[in-house]
């Protein structure tokens, strides 16, 4: 009997129940705009469309923004200090001892984010990181 369990590679590997969902509304997608479109085979690049429409993104290359800001605060905080500094020019960056890491392109933008979110929000426990 073949289960009808998502798989997430070609080892066979089942899908975690996330990507599984994940998995599923891009399967709906690429059908509906095989269905609007009339195209049984989409290009790489409607492909890109709808994976565009669902909301997905390039993740900016955090090696080009060498500088970051370390996030050492825990609770509602945290994603409110994130989206600042996103919206400074950060790029999430991963984490590093259960703290997150903002990058920036530069040493003087990272060092105007830290300004800002201290001098703005009083947000003291962000430090900066190498």
């Amino acid at each position: 009997m073949q289960s009808n369990t998502m798989q997430s590679d070609w080892t066979g590997s089942p899908a975690p129940d996330a990507e599984e969902s994940d998995a599923t509304e891009f399967e709906q997608a690429v059908n509906l705009y095989k269905e609007r479109s009339g195209r049984a085979f989409p290009t790489w690049c409607e492909i890109l469309e709808v994976l565009k429409g669902l909301g997905y993104t390039k993740a900016a290359n955090p090696g080009r923004f060498g500088y970051n800001v370390q996030i050492d605060r825990s609770g509602g905080d945290v994603w409110k200090i994130e989206l600042f500094l996103t919206r400074l020019g950060g790029v999430p960056a991963g984490s590093r001892s259960g703290a997150r890491l903002i990058a920036f392109p530069s040493e003087a933008a990272r060092a105007e984010a830290l300004e800002a979110v201290r001098a703005k929000h009083g947000w003291t426990s962000v430090e900066s990181s190498d």
